[in-house]
C-alpha cells in the first residue's frame, strides 16, 4: 500500500477548531471520505488529475492491445470503482488497495520492477503517471464545507 499525505493548513486549522468542539471526527471524516471517493471515481470519467491536468494518452500499443484509448480503464474497471474510505477520529484515508494503483498514480520507467522468467521487462515499458488520488480546489472547498456544516451544528447554529 502507498501513502499519498496531504498537509493542507487550512483544512487542519479547520479540523482542529471542530475536534475542540465535538472531540471524535469519525463521522466528519467518513463524510469527507465519501465525498473524496466521488470525486476520484469521477476524475476517471474526465480522464484527468487532481488539478484538472488531462492524463497522457495512452501508447498505440496499449490502445490496440485494449482496444480503446481511455487511460486507466481496464477491462474489469476496477482501479475506477474499487477506491476505498477508512475514516478514523483524527484522519481519512481514501485510495485503492489495488497492487498497480501506485504504478499509474505515479508511473513507472521500463524494467522498473525486474524482468519476467522470459527475460522481459517489467513493465515492458514506460508508464506515464496518472494521477488520480489527490486533492483538487473543488476537493477543498468541499471539504471545508463540510467541516462548517459540523463546526455550525456542534455550536448550535
Amino acid at each position: 500500500m502507498i501513502t499519498i499525505e496531504i498537509d493542507d493548513h487550512e483544512i487542519q486549522a479547520a479540523l482542529r477548531r471542530l475536534q475542540r468542539q465535538i472531540g471524535d471526527l469519525t463521522p466528519a471524516m467518513q463524510e469527507i471520505g465519501e465525498y473524496l471517493v466521488q470525486s476520484t471515481k469521477d476524475r476517471f470519467a474526465r480522464a484527468e488529475d487532481p488539478e484538472g491536468n488531462p492524463w497522457p494518452a495512452l501508447s498505440p500499443v496499449t490502445i490496440e492491445r485494449k482496444g480503446h484509448d481511455k487511460p486507466l480503464v481496464g477491462e474489469s474497471k476496477r482501479l475506477s470503482s474499487e477506491i476505498f474510505v477508512r475514516p478514523d477520529r483524527d484522519s481519512v484515508e481514501v485510495g485503492s488497495a489495488l497492487e498497480y494503483a501506485a504504478v499509474q498514480q505515479f508511473g513507472a520507467r521500463k524494467g522498473e520492477f525486474g524482468t519476467d522468467r522470459h527475460g522481459r521487462p517489467i513493465p515492458w515499458g514506460d508508464i506515464s503517471k496518472r494521477p488520480f488520488i489527490g486533492l483538487s480546489n473543488d476537493d477543498r472547498a468541499e471539504i471545508l464545507d463540510i467541516i462548517e456544516e459540523y463546526l455550525a451544528r456542534a455550536i448550535g447554529g
